[in-house]
């Protein structure tokens, strides 16, 4: 290799890495920017129209966006029953948020899950407006209550003209009631914020979803591919019934929030998706054939909600949670609230998940469940993106006609093909017709390929 070559080798490397750096830190400032024209929440608790009930009020410093969803939650921290609770802004949300129908619950739990669905997205006044008000059997003063700033608390706001959601700034914090009829005087004297994101989906998932998906089935995972039966089923009898624990077993509630591949905001086609989730004690993980069908409704905000009913939970163990959507790989997590690294990569590690009886909060949503393994005739997935779904994808994605065969040299058999089953199969990112988009996101997974296990 001469000289001349060598020197333009390096130079073309020189002006590469140059321009990845220029937009590396370009992109990153324009993050940061639009993280500080964010407008910020604050909260206050109030007495209402007497001493038992108490009012939880909120203001933000700007009308220009729109919220969606709020979560928080309110510990009771003294020997109080809640006799009543009410959401004024949004409603709550189905199988997240707590309400009068679990009363016994959240009396038994010392904890109000607050979880509202705001719809359509409605801005925050600027001045303090009520959001929820908690009713109790006796008068309420001081610490007896109190809002903490943690994880789980954000208001989630939604930009309708870039389709993004985010997270805003909490300032102050923990919330309490401090005695008389004003606001918490931490709010004054502390200040903290959060950005952690738990955006809600629509208020339409119903609860209906919790019965007609909490059905568990067991199965050897080949055979549990063939099968989309919702009642038990056993089709190996290597299967081994777990052995009786000394520790409580009792009914629990998952509730799960996801996103797929490929879909950021509310989708067109707004039907649920139907995913497997097992749960997995830590050591076990050889034996994940059983497992839960969940019906998971879309939000505003692009994200999948659902809840399961789930059985024979050990309280003292560490679970993993294995997640694989219809058309996707499957995923599995270990942390209740993951994140992904610098890279944007997740990889679960040891297991973190605990179960409790009654309702457990599980946000996957940062993490993407990859699209790519597409069911085959009586919805069989076989753990992989092989031949088959590059194939049958590639054959619905016509070069130029599109699925309302808008296009001139669109023929009535090429606008066909896009009619059911074609779109249950392939339209990857929901939204009615199958493109290019979907067949650049089958291909982007193909770095993974396979099933997590």
């Amino acid at each position: 290799m001469t000289l001349k070559i060598k020197l333009i080798i390096i130079s073309l490397l020189t002006v590469t890495c140059f321009v990845f750096l220029i937009k590396y830190f370009y992109k990153d400032n324009q993050k940061n920017s639009r993280a500080d024209t964010l407008p910020s929440i604050v909260l206050q608790l109030t007495q209402g129209d007497s001493q038992n009930i108490i009012k939880v009020q909120a203001k933000t410093t700007s009308t220009a966006v729109q919220i969606i969803n709020y979560n928080f939650n309110v510990a009771l921290n003294s020997g109080s029953q809640v006799t009543d609770i009410h959401y004024f802004f949004g409603n709550k949300s189905e199988g997240l948020g707590d309400g009068n129908e679990n009363l016994t619950t959240v009396n038994s739990n010392r904890l109000i899950k607050i979880n509202s669905d705001v719809e359509p997205p409605s801005p925050l006044s600027t001045t303090f407006q009520d959001i929820v008000s908690i009713s109790f059997d006796n008068a309420q003063t001081g610490n007896m209550l109190s809002i903490p700033v943690d994880s789980l608390f954000a208001f989630t706001a939604y930009n309708s003209t870039t389709g993004e959601s985010s997270a805003l700034v909490i300032t102050g914090g923990p919330f309490t009631l401090s005695g008389g009829l004003s606001s918490s005087s931490s709010s004054s004297t502390q200040s903290s914020s959060s950005s952690v994101v738990f955006s809600s989906s629509s208020s339409s998932v119903q609860s209906s979803s919790t019965s007609s998906s909490s059905s568990r089935q067991s199965s050897s995972s080949s055979a549990a591919r063939s099968s989309s039966s919702s009642s038990r089923q056993s089709s190996s009898s290597s299967v081994s019934t777990p052995s009786p624990s000394n520790t409580p077993l009792a009914e629990v509630q998952v509730a799960l929030k996801l996103r797929f591949q490929g879909i950021m905001v509310m989708p067109q086609n707004t039907t649920s998706q139907r995913v497997k989730v097992s749960l997995v004690k830590e050591g076990d993980e050889q034996d994940n054939s059983s497992f839960y069908w969940a019906e998971m409704l879309p939000g505003y905000d692009g994200t999948y909600k659902g809840t399961i009913g789930v059985d024979s939970i050990d309280y003292n163990a560490k679970y993993y949670i294995y997640v694989k959507g219809p058309k996707h790989l499957q995923k599995k997590f270990c942390d209740s609230f993951p994140q992904s690294n610098a890279q944007g990569f997740y990889s679960c590690g040891k297991a973190k998940i605990t179960l409790h009886n009654g309702q457990n909060d599980f946000d996957f949503s940062n993490i993407k469940l990859l699209a790519g393994d597409l069911p085959e005739q009586g919805s069989v997935q076989n753990e992989m993106i092989d031949v088959y779904d590059l194939g049958i994808m590639r054959q619905y994605v016509p070069p130029i006609c599109d699925v309302e065969g808008k296009k001139q040299d669109c023929t009535e058999a090429e606008i066909a093909t896009y009619k059911q089953p074609a779109l249950i199969v392939c339209d990857i990112n929901m939204d009615n017709k199958i493109d290019q988009q979907d067949w650049s996101l089958i291909l982007a997974s193909m770095a993974v390929k396979y099933d997590e296990k």
